[in-house]
């Protein structure tokens, strides 16, 4: 995790970043234990647990019990050293997480937001979610150490700017990055939610596919995608690489129509989209199994299960309609399968492995492709993929950018 290649480092920080990273790499370590795998001296082990004990920053967990010989004594990471925060921001709702410097979450926030509001308002309830998540774990507070945030859209990391977002058109073409460390008053880093979800759904459930995409289906407009290859996520020259809801996807509209957002994969086959079809197709007096099992369930809300279950009951209207959606995620598909032939394309976000009836019809359509049939697979962890995407995302800042220049510092 820490970066310990630059040649600038002296003999010494590098051997106390060495250390550090096995320390942050295992829950107990013992100092053979990294001698055995480094090979650093015991002596400069134990200066260097020593220096990390007196900062706080590594805990004693007691002795390694053995049946013979001496029992080593064991160390980690000491967890209440610092904490970070991590948002989630959708199209009506801010998720804040409160993590721990090991990577667990500690306590959680959620609240809803006007899209038709201004930055202010905005920017007001992620300081109102900073403070809820701070004060509910007392004093932890004073060790906020930085905040990441997962968006939609375009994410300039350079220029520190968020463009054309899709679901939060509160951010689009700002320095967002500026305006929420001056209200956090800690760093910030910001990444596209398809990047952290890609990177989160490899890395703790494929982390032997080297080639990979990862197409995030939101409940609202946004369709994006990562991209790994040779185990590097793919941002592009110019950080839209993976942006396939922007596609050109419907040729009998103008290039005036796709300047417009029309024609767009995100308009045509969004979630948002499918569901005003089947309002529009039960207003028509349509969708009768659907309706049934909405106003059995209290009227519960459209959701991508709730429209497989009326598909498996026979309901032919909502089949087609769901059909139209599906055909174009297969579209979508199978070309990123033929441009850049990935090991595999796992479809997530909203979508996860309970939707079984959408992964059953996409196979159907890709079962006459013969060589050219993609491997596609449906998210474990759905929408909880970007969050441990952006957990291993703040923990790298975090070790790299801050707790790095206090131990060598």
């Amino acid at each position: 995790m820490l970066n310990i290649s630059n040649p600038e480092l002296s003999e010494k920080d590098r051997n106390q970043l060495q250390i550090l990273d096995e320390l942050i790499s295992g829950e107990k370590v013992s100092a053979s234990d990294i001698v055995s795998k480094i090979g650093i001296s015991a002596a400069t082990i134990s200066r260097v647990f020593r220096n990390l004990k007196e900062k706080e920053l590594i805990k004693y967990l007691g002795k390694e019990k053995k049946e013979k010989g001496r029992s080593p004594e064991l160390f980690s990471i000491n967890d209440k050293y610092g904490y970070m925060i991590h948002y989630y921001m959708t199209a009506t709702d801010i998720y804040g997480y409160l993590i721990d410097i090991t990577g667990h979450p500690e306590g959680k926030s959620h609240t809803g937001y006007n899209p038709q509001g201004t930055l202010e308002e905005l920017l007001e309830i992620i300081d109102r979610i900073r403070n809820e998540l701070t004060s509910a774990n007392g004093q932890r507070a004073g060790r906020l150490l930085a905040a990441g945030f997962s968006v939609p859209g375009v994410v300039n990391q350079k220029a520190r700017m968020v463009h054309k977002i899709p679901d939060v058109y509160l951010l689009s073409d700002t320095r967002f990055f500026d305006y929420a460390e001056r209200v956090l008053g800690v760093p910030v880093i910001v990444n596209n939610v398809s990047w952290l979800a890609t990177v989160g759904e490899k890395t703790s459930v494929y982390p032997f596919v080297e080639d990979l995409a990862y197409i995030t289906i939101t409940e609202s407009t946004g369709i994006g995608m990562g991209i790994v290859i040779g185990n590097k996520l793919v941002k592009g020259g110019r950080n839209y690489a993976g942006e396939v809801g922007q596609t050109y996807f419907d040729s009998r509209r103008t290039f005036e129509d796709y300047l417009n957002g029309k024609g767009q994969l995100e308009s045509e086959a969004s979630l948002q989209t499918l569901y005003h079809r089947i309002e529009e197709k039960l207003r028509g007096g349509g969708c009768g199994i659907l309706g049934k099992m909405m106003e059995e369930e209290n009227g519960r809300p459209l959701s991508p299960e709730i429209l497989e279950r009326a598909a498996v009951s026979g309901d032919e209207d909502v089949k087609e309609i769901m059909g139209q959606t599906l055909k174009a995620w297969a579209a979508i598909l199978i070309n990123i399968d033929l441009m850049i032939n990935p090991e595999l394309i796992v479809v997530g976000g909203r979508i996860s492995t309970e939707n079984q009836y959408i992964l059953t019809s996409l196979n159907d359509m890709f079962s006459r492709l013969g060589m050219f049939r993609p491997d596609i697979r449906l998210s474990v962890h759905g929408e909880n993929a970007q969050l441990i995407g952006g957990i291993q995302a703040l923990k790298e800042y975090v070790f790299n950018h801050i707790i790095a220049k206090e131990v060598i510092g």
